[in-house]
């Protein structure tokens, strides 16, 4: 940088006769996916099962679905997601 006065810019306040009505809805809380809370837990119930951390568990994720399946899972496949994270998670709590 060279050796000059800097410049700051001012702020531009904004009138005040532009106060208009601000609807007061509910801000929604965003939200993810149905099945993530059940992926969570089934990686907690994974951590707690090998008496593991979660960032481990989450590893073993992949190969207790497949376990609970009979085959690895596939993504277009004959079953959802979501559905093989229940049968996931009934397979665990036997």
């Amino acid at each position: 940088m060279e050796g000059g006065k800097r410049r700051r810019k001012s702020s531009k306040k904004g009138s005040k006769k532009k106060s208009k009505k601000v609807s007061k809805k509910k801000s929604k809380k965003r939200r993810g996916q149905p099945w993530m809370t059940i992926q969570a837990n089934l990686i907690k119930e994974i951590a707690k099962k090998e008496d593991i951390n979660f960032p481990q568990a989450m590893k073993k994720l992949k190969s207790y679905i497949a376990k609970a399946l009979g085959h690895p899972y596939e993504k277009g496949g004959n079953i959802s997601y979501e559905d093989a994270l229940k049968k996931t998670m009934v397979y665990i709590k036997k």
